[in-house]
């Protein structure tokens, strides 16, 4: 019916709102009668499945590893397949249908917030979208083996934290035991990570210890393959004898864009190269000629981003394994190595050792109960979680329609997302982080407490205080073409729209893409350019929180 469709298409906005794909997400959605709640017992309410997978595809994050098609098709650039994305089907059941039945029936209201005795249809679709996004996990619940021979996205960020083990790192029986070791089994993706570390109180989290002071890594297509246990080995900086020297950038003396010069040190021991100039091959087997166990190298631009790196075949391919780390973490390693520091590598962190390693239990906890269910064991968020989360096994009331954490766990996945940085920020967070909470007749977006022409709403956007007169402008640099404005890197709720009009009463959204610049870990610079071949226009930005108009 109208109101089911209706929904249907609330749900995709509450995603696409987020994500951010140029190739077209296909959802095709069917009703079934999965049968009621049989005496009292539970009900199925919907299930979902994306419709194939794929791997090592142009752009993939990780090699060897198994992407939901909707994932793919985005990071590709293209639409790997023709059929539909995503499957999901709905329970029909008259239990859920028949308000007069005494049972849950279907809410098909936008607001998450319906009457007792009913559940929530948007809740529900989201949830099963989300699965269908890559919230899934593929290891067989009989015998810890892969489904489709290799990991997938989600599967690479499981983390038992009793063996201190990722599964990628796990045998299949090592991971069919993980599968049932409540409250040790968690998520250890950075985004998601970084969000309860920001706000600790926010959900249930897990037992065990986690050293904080890992590094995410990425381990290279080519050279030796790191053992379960790691390889250790003392963290020495590679020197050329050529280039002035930065922290991490092209043109450092740590490139080997020439012959080691320091190939005495390096012998033995791990070598710390920096990305530039020179292919990732030619690099690690001149580190590897120099007597090195193995290489990391780290990047030189954007701060935490990664790549997967892969041979030129312009040398003999490295036999040593090579794992490649960001420019912060590459900074961080570099400013441990006057004092002398031993690490271990693993494919896919880097853990330095630390005379007092500071334990911590915030790894948000999977629903992993000691009796497997099937269909809600390791795939999706513990049912102990605080405040309700989405992706719990059971759709919980009062859902909050920001997505809560779940949408970062898609961007540890591999999604590309609207702004969403550390630590995870809301506009109703801001308001208790500014102290306006304590200020209720000045809480609502459109108010100006400090009375600088600045709303609530766009003091939180772009990062001003909301206490103190500020006046960030919509800066149009005439000789580049170009529009900048400064705003914050923590809003997770926000929409924003760029508007051009021939007067102040027709503006209208246009497409563009913009080009970023790091002010501090809360600020940043956002630029686009414009077109100024029409002689008179008016331009302005449109800011809005994903629950409003």
């Amino acid at each position: 019916g109208e109101l089911r469709q209706n929904v249907l298409v609330e749900a995709g906005k509450r995603w696409s709102n987020i994500l951010l794909s140029d190739i077209p997400i296909v959802v095709e959605v069917d009703f079934e009668d999965f049968g009621g709640s049989e005496g009292g017992g539970g009900i199925t309410l919907a299930g979902a499945l994306h419709t194939t997978v794929t791997q090592n595809f142009a752009n993939a994050p990780l090699p060897d590893t198994l992407y939901p098609i909707a994932l793919a098709n985005s990071l590709a650039g293209t639409d790997l397949s023709s059929q539909t994305d995503i499957e999901v089907t709905v329970n029909s059941n008259e239990e859920l249908t028949n308000t007069q039945s005494g049972n849950f029936t279907w809410y098909y209201g936008f607001d998450s917030n319906g009457p007792f005795g009913t559940i929530d249809f948007l809740d529900v679709i989201s949830h099963e979208l989300g699965h269908g996004l890559g919230f899934a996990d593929n290891v067989s619940s009989f015998s810890g083996n892969y489904i489709g021979g290799n990991p997938n996205a989600y599967t690479s960020h499981i983390f038992d934290t009793e063996l201190g083990l990722l599964w990628t790192q796990m045998t299949s029986a090592q991971r069919f035991g993980s599968s049932r070791s409540d409250p040790n089994l968690t998520w250890n993706g950075p985004n998601v990570t970084g969000a309860i570390n920001g706000i600790q109180s926010f959900t249930s989290q897990g037992n065990g210890t986690f050293d904080p002071n890992s590094f995410t890594a990425v381990q290279a297509s080519f050279g030796g393959l790191i053992p379960q246990a790691g390889i250790s080995g003392n963290l020495v900086l590679v020197d050329d004898g050529i280039g002035f020297e930065l922290n991490s950038g092209i043109g450092s003396t740590a490139d080997l864009a020439q012959e080691i010069q320091n190939g005495a040190e390096v012998s033995g021991n791990i070598a710390l190269i920096a990305r530039g100039i020179e292919s990732f091959d030619v690099k690690v087997r001149r580190a590897e000629d120099a007597g090195a166990i193995a290489t990391v190298v780290y990047n030189n631009v954007d701060g935490d981003a990664l790549v997967t790196a892969s041979a030129s075949g312009t040398v003999i391919e490295p036999t040593i394994p090579m794992i490649f780390v960001s420019q912060n973490s590459g900074d961080s390693l570099r400013a441990l190595l006057p004092e002398g520091v031993q690490v271990t590598l693993f494919n896919n962190r880097l853990t330095p050792e630390s005379e007092s390693p500071t334990p911590t239990t915030n790894l948000i906890r999977l629903h992993a109960p000691a009796s497997f269910q099937s269909g809600s064991s390791i795939s999706h968020w513990s049912s102990a979680a605080s405040p309700n989360l989405l992706m719990e096994p059971s759709i919980n009331r009062n859902i909050s329609p920001d997505l809560d954490i779940s949408v970062l766990l898609m961007k540890d996945i591999g999604w590309q997302t609207q702004n969403i940085t550390l630590p995870y920020l809301t506009y109703e967070l801001w308001l208790t982080e500014t102290g306006l909470i304590n200020e209720p007749s000045n809480t609502a977006q459109n108010d100006d407490f400090d009375n600088d022409g600045l709303s609530n709403l766009e003091e939180y956007y772009h990062g001003t205080n909301p206490r103190t007169s500020t006046n960030p402008q919509l800066q149009i640099d005439l000789a580049d073409g170009s529009i900048f404005h400064q705003r914050s890197t923590l809003s997770n709720d926000l929409i924003l729209e760029y508007q051009n009009g021939t007067t102040l009463n027709d503006f209208t959204t246009f497409s563009t893409s913009e080009t970023n610049t790091s002010l501090s870990e809360q600020l940043e610079t956002a630029e686009i350019d414009i077109n100024l071949a029409q002689e008179r226009q008016f331009f302005r930005l449109r800011i809005r929180t994903l629950d409003s108009n």
